[in-house]
C-alpha cells in the first residue's frame, strides 16, 4: 500500500522534535502553527504575504489542495498570480517552497512579506527564575536565529535575502489567547495567535530578547511574464538547516515508503475501517520520537507532539500495543526501556521523563527530570504481548530485575496495610485526573488521604503474575514472595474493594475499608482477572458491563456510569470514552472467557468511533465524536482492535490462536502479519475464514471456529475442530500436524 494517501482532512504535518498545524482560520501561503517540543511555539512560523505596488495585499484565495504524509501542496490564486505552497516536514526540519505564477502579460511589481512569532511555553510551564522566561533572537536578511538557554535554537532561513526586516520583543496582552478546553480540577488549554497587525506594525531590531517574539521581513520582486518566481524557507531545530526542499523531500518520502513496507495491508468494504487502520499507523510514524540525550537512549511514541512530547509511563504501555504489528520488533521493544534506565535507586518507576528541566518543576522539586510519582503500570501487559510477538527473551531479560526492584517498591512504599493494595497520592498517578472519585478528597490535585484505587491495584496485580510467567520463560525462580502477595490482592480485592451488597468494586480509602462510593470504569475492570467469584462475575457482566443504565452506552466503556449524577458523556475521565480503557476491557474480557460481552462492546465502540475518529485521546461515549486532542499515541489502539479481535490474530509463543469476535463487519482481509518465523494472512469469506501461513498452508476455519497454529520440534501443529480444513501446497516443506478437538 505505498500508493496510501492519508484523507484530506489531515492538515496537520510532523517531524521528530515538531508538530505543525495549519487551520482554515489561518488560510494563507506559508507555514502556520509550528511546535518545539514542549517549550516553544511558533504562531505563525512563517505566514507570507503578497503586497501590490501600492502597498496594499492581494486577498489570496485557496483553490486545492493535495495532503499526504510526504508533502502539503496548496495552491492559492487572484486575479494577478498564483502562487503554489509546497510544505515538508521530516527529521528536525521543515521546508516550504513557494512559486509565484504571473497571470498577466505584463511585469507585475510586488513585494513579499513574511512574518511570524516565537512564543515561550504559552501553556505555562513553571519557572523559577526569570532568564528562564527569556528567548534570545537575532535577524539579519537571510536568516531567523532563536535560542532558549543554549538548550533549543531554531533557525529559519531564506534562499533570497530581505531587504529589510527585524524582530521584536512583544508584550503578553500582544498574543491572542482563547479558551478552547476547560473540565472539573484539570488544566485549562488554550490556542494562542500573534495577529499580522501586531507583528508588522512595529519598527524591527537586529536582536532582541523577551518571553516573546515577532519577526518581520520584506523583498520587492518583479515577476516577469511568463517566468516563475521561487522562493525556499527553511526550518531547522538546529543552528542551521542542512537540507534544501528538494533533498528533504526525498529523505521524507524514502522514510514514508520504507515505514509502509513493514506495515501489513488491511483490506474491507468497510471504508471508515481502513481510513481509520492506516490514519492510526501514520498516527504512530508520526509521533515517533528520538531525543539525544542519555536519558532517553531508546526512541518512543510521543503521546500528542502538538501538547505532551514527555514520555508517560501508561501511555508507553499502550503505545507498545500497536507497534507489535509493524513487521519490525524495534518500535515495539524500544517502547518502555528508557522508564528502566530513568528507575529510582530506591525501585520507583516514574511515570513522566522530561525533556527539559521546566518540564517537571511542578513535581514537587525533584530533579526535574522526571516525576516523583508512578502510574498504572500497563506495561504488565504489553510486555508479554511483545514477547508473545517476537519470541525474544534477551527483550524480557532486559525488563525482569528491574520489575522486581518496582514490585518490591509497591509493596515497602505504597501498601501501609501490608494487605496488597498500594495507593496513588495524586490524581496525576492515577491517570484519571478529573474523576469524579476524587472529588471528596482532592486538594490541590493531591489526594488527601491517598486512595487504593481498584484499576491500579489491578494492573498491579497483572504486573506480578506477569513476572511470574518472565521468570518461567527465563528459566528463573521468582522469589517466594510475588506469589504470596498475589493471593493477598486477590482475598483484600474480594474483602476491602467489594461492596457486596452493590456487587461492585470501590476504591478505598488508604489502608481502611472506607469506600469511594462512585461507579467509574475500575469498578468493573476487576472482570479481566481472577478475582470476582462466579456470582460476582455474573452481576458485573450483566448489571453493570452490559447495563445501558450503567456502561453500556452507545460508545462503550464510558469513565463513569451513565447512572453517576456528574456523568457527562463528553467530558474527560467524567463520562467520556478513553481508548486505551475500552482496549483493556475488549482484550481482557477475550482471555477471561468472556468473548460474547468483549464483542458487544468491541462491535458498538467502532461502530460509533470510526465515523469521524483521527486516534483522539477521548471520545463522546454515547455520540463516538472525537473530542480529546487528535493524534494521541494511545488512539492508535485501533490497530490491535482490527488484527487481533476483528482478524483474530493472537500471538502465542512459538505461533498463534486463532480466535475472532463476531461484529457486525464481514469484509475482512489482512495480509502479511509476520508472527516469529511465520507470514500469515486472513480473509473472511461467506460463512468462514482462509488463513494462509507462509504461502504453503491455507486452513480453511468456520466463522465462529477457533484454532492454534504453533511450530514444535520443526514441524507446524495446528489444532482446532473437526470441521477445520487443512491444505499443503505441493512441495511444502515443513511437516504439519493436525490435531482435532472437540
Amino acid at each position: 500500500m505505498t500508493d496510501f494517501k492519508i484523507a484530506s482532512d489531515v492538515v496537520e504535518q510532523f517531524g521528530n522534535m515538531i508538530a505543525l498545524r495549519k487551520t482554515e482560520e489561518q488560510a494563507f501561503p506559508g507555514i502556520a502553527q509550528l511546535f518545539v517540543a514542549s517549550v516553544l511555539q511558533c504562531q505563525p512560523l512563517a505566514e507570507v504575504e503578497v503586497l501590490a505596488s501600492d502597498g496594499k495585499r492581494l486577498e489570496l484565495v485557496e483553490e486545492k489542495a493535495d495532503l499526504n504524509p510526504v508533502c502539503h501542496k496548496r495552491v492559492f490564486g487572484s486575479e494577478l498570480l498564483s502562487v503554489q505552497e509546497e510544505i515538508v516536514v521530516h527529521d528536525n526540519e521543515a521546508a516550504l517552497r513557494l512559486t509565484l505564477v504571473p497571470k498577466t502579460c505584463s511585469d507585475l511589481g510586488l513585494t513579499l512579506r513574511i512574518s511570524g512569532g516565537v512564543l515561550m511555553s504559552p501553556q505555562g510551564v513553571p519557572y523559577h527564575w526569570e532568564e528562564e522566561k527569556l528567548i534570545h533572537g537575532t535577524y539579519s536578511p537571510d536568516r531567523v536565529q532563536v535560542d532558549w538557554r543554549d538548550k533549543i535554537r531554531l533557525a529559519l532561513t531564506f534562499s533570497q535575502p530581505m531587504d529589510e526586516g527585524g524582530i521584536m520583543p512583544l508584550r503578553e496582552e500582544d498574543v491572542a489567547k482563547k479558551l478552547y478546553f476547560r473540565t472539573f480540577n484539570a488544566k485549562k488549554r488554550y490556542r494562542y495567535w500573534i495577529e499580522r497587525e501586531v507583528r508588522t506594525g512595529q519598527a524591527g531590531l537586529s536582536t532582541a530578547e523577551a518571553r516573546n517574539l515577532a519577526y518581520c521581513g520584506t523583498k520587492a520582486i518583479t515577476l516577469k511574464a511568463g517566468q516563475e518566481y521561487t522562493l525556499e524557507v527553511l526550518f531547522a531545530v538546529a543552528d542551521n538547516p542542512s537540507r534544501s526542499f528538494a533533498q528533504l523531500y526525498a529523505d521524507r518520502d524514502k522514510a514514508w515508503t520504507d515505514f509502509l513496507a513493514q506495515v501489513p495491508e488491511f483490506i474491507s468494504d468497510h471504508q471508515e475501517l481502513v481510513e481509520t487502520y492506516y490514519k492510526s499507523w501514520f498516527v504512530l510514524f508520526a509521533n515517533r520520537m528520538a531525543f539525544d540525550e542519555p536519558r532517553f537512549k531508546y526512541p518512543f511514541t510521543s503521546v500528542n507532539k502538538f501538547h505532551y512530547y514527555n514520555q508517560f509511563f501508561w501511555d508507553s504501555g499502550f503505545h507498545a500495543i500497536p507497534w507489535i504489528w509493524f513487521n519490525d520488533k524495534e518500535p515495539a521493544q524500544s517502547e518502555l526501556k528508557n522508564f528502566v534506565l530513568n528507575q529510582w535507586r530506591n525501585g520507583m518507576i516514574p511515570y513522566e521523563l522530561f525533556l527539559y528541566d521546566v518540564n517537571g518543576r511542578e513535581w514537587m522539586e525533584t530533579d526535574a527530570k522526571t516525576t516523583a510519582a508512578t502510574q498504572p503500570p500497563t506495561l504488565a501487559i504489553s510486555l508479554m504481548e511483545i514477547f508473545a510477538k517476537f519470541g525474544d527473551k534477551e527483550f524480557l531479560e532486559f525488563f525482569y530485575e528491574p520489575l522486581l526492584r518496582y514490585e518490591d517498591w509497591l509493596w515497602r512504599y505504597r501498601d501501609l496495610g501490608r494487605r496488597g493494595l498500594s495507593y496513588v497520592f495524586h490524581i496525576w498517578e492515577s491517570g484519571t485526573d478529573n474523576s469524579p472519585k476524587f472529588d471528596p478528597v482532592h486538594k490541590n490535585r493531591l489526594l488527601d488521604p491517598a486512595l487504593e484505587v481498584v484499576d491500579f491495584n489491578v494492573f498491579i496485580y497483572l504486573l506480578r503474575q506477569a513476572i511470574l510467567k518472565m521468570a518461567d520463560i527465563l528459566g528463573k525462580e521468582p522469589p517466594a514472595r510475588i506469589k504470596e502477595r498475589i493471593a493477598l490482592t486477590k482475598q483484600s480485592a474480594n474483602e476491602v474493594l467489594l461492596d457486596k451488597e452493590d456487587g461492585f468494586y470501590y476504591d478505598v480509602w488508604a489502608d481502611t475499608d472506607k469506600h469511594v462510593k462512585v461507579k467509574a470504569f475500575s469498578g468493573v475492570l476487576p472482570l479481566i482477572t481472577d478475582w470476582p467469584d462466579e456470582e460476582t462475575r455474573e452481576r458485573l457482566l450483566n448489571d453493570y458491563l452490559l447495563s445501558e443504565k450503567e456502561f453500556n452506552t452507545e460508545c462503550p466503556v464510558p469513565s463513569v456510569s451513565v447512572s453517576e449524577p456528574t456523568f457527562a458523556s463528553h467530558d474527560f475521565w467524567r463520562g467520556a470514552n478513553w481508548p486505551q480503557i475500552t482496549w483493556t476491557f475488549v482484550y481482557g474480557l477475550k482471555r477471561n472467557s468472556h468473548a460474547e460481552a468483549a464483542s458487544i462492546i468491541l462491535d458498538k465502540y467502532l461502530a460509533q468511533s470510526t465515523k469521524r475518529h483521527f486516534c483522539n485521546e477521548y471520545c463522546d461515549s454515547v455520540t463516538g465524536q472525537d473530542v480529546g486532542l487528535p493524534f494521541q499515541g494511545w488512539g492508535t489502539l485501533y490497530i490491535d482492535h482490527i488484527i487481533r479481535h476483528l482478524c483474530g490474530l493472537e500471538p502465542t509463543t512459538n505461533g498463534f490462536q486463532f480466535h475472532p469476535l463476531s461484529t457486525r463487519y464481514k469484509s475482512l482481509e489482512v495480509r502479511n502479519i509476520r508472527i516469529g518465523d511465520m507470514q500469515v494472512s486472513v480473509k473472511a469469506e461467506q460463512g468462514h475464514w482462509l488463513v494462509n501461513i507462509d504461502g504453503q498452508v491455507a486452513i480453511k476455519a468456520p466463522s465462529q471456529g477457533t484454532f492454534t497454529a504453533v511450530v514444535e520440534d520443526g514441524k507446524l501443529v495446528i489444532t482446532g475442530p473437526a470441521e477445520l480444513q487443512v491444505e499443503q501446497a505441493p512441495g511444502q516443506s515443513t511437516p504439519v500436524e493436525i490435531r482435532n478437538v472437540n
